[in-house]
């Protein structure tokens, strides 16, 4: 928070903030609100991956996987990096299938990295396209990404891992679900993730035109594969995850525009809109579970 508040007053945006609220007009508004309803089919896309993800252990409507969805961003606003939304979600699921089901988020955790990670490498690649140092990190990019793609689509073999290590091996029976899943269903998770990828993409760009953030559409594209990169590395929980955020937002967006307060305030609404609007109503639908779940709800 201290280095947004020294980058706000070196750059004297701290006084910017009235005139920038006092120039929204009607097509600012709409604008905002086409990026609200956005916000539903971020969370629509992320609902149909999780209803894939456990179909190989339950059968649940789209609503409960929704839901379920939703319960989960509750439940992890206290974790880095979204590390525990399983736990929200698998309250959705029959007592048998819970455990299961956590090896089945990770993979479809997996799949939104490593589409995050490829975009963020080729942003990176041009973000240091004159560094002298370029093969070397074209070589390390390079590395990392065929890592994870080759670990990705064999994702099958860290279940026979864990049937080889002797304290883990009580866990085998439920990891073993990391064998059920095809080619063809991990591509189509990767393409759901792409999906929401693009989504929050064009959230921020519309954003940035409301807010007046003078830089090009691939200027925008090129800080926030940085910016998305950077935050999936950076720990940090929701509720402190505004200070982070900004810091990072702030620092990329730096090179191309001096319209601090406006791409703050992009950042924030974003934040706002797709992270603690849903979390308040997964924390309505967690009230509301039965514990323990007997069937499906």
């Amino acid at each position: 928070m201290y280095y947004i508040y020294i980058t706000l007053l070196e750059r004297k945006s701290l006084s910017d903030l009235n005139d920038l609220l006092s120039s929204l007009n009607k097509t600012s508004l709409f604008i905002i609100i086409v990026v609200f309803i956005m916000m539903f089919i971020n969370w629509f896309i992320e609902s149909v991956k999780w209803k894939l993800l456990i179909s190989k252990l339950q059968h649940i409507t789209f609503y409960t996987s929704y839901k379920a969805v939703l319960t989960g961003l509750t439940v992890n606003t206290w974790i880095p990096n979204r590390l525990a939304e399983f736990l929200g979600r698998i309250l959705y699921l029959e007592q048998e299938n819970r455990t299961k089901a956590t090896f089945s988020t990770l993979v479809g955790g997996f799949s939104q990295l490593i589409v995050t990670t490829l975009i963020g490498s080729l942003g990176l690649i041009v973000w240091l396209m004159h560094s002298k140092d370029l093969i070397y990190i074209l070589i390390v990019l390079l590395l990392i990404n065929s890592f994870l793609l080759l670990a990705y689509f064999n994702v099958s073999i860290f279940s026979g891992i864990i049937k080889k290590i002797s304290f883990l091996k009580k866990l085998w029976l439920y990891a073993e679900i990391l064998e059920e899943y095809s080619f063809i269903q991990l591509v189509d998770l990767l393409i759901l993730s792409f999906c929401r990828y693009a989504v929050y993409c064009t959230q921020y760009y519309l954003l940035f035109l409301v807010f007046k953030v003078d830089f090009t559409f691939l200027q925008s594209l090129l800080c926030l594969s940085l910016i998305f990169l950077s935050l999936s590395i950076i720990p940090a929980v929701t509720l402190t995850e505004i200070g982070v955020r900004g810091a990072t937002v702030l620092y990329f967006t730096g090179f191309y525009t001096h319209n601090s307060t406006g791409v703050l305030a992009a950042a924030y609404l974003i934040w706002l809109i797709n992270i603690i609007i849903p979390a308040i109503a997964g924390a309505f639908l967690l009230l509301k579970i039965k514990y323990p779940a007997k069937s499906e709800i």
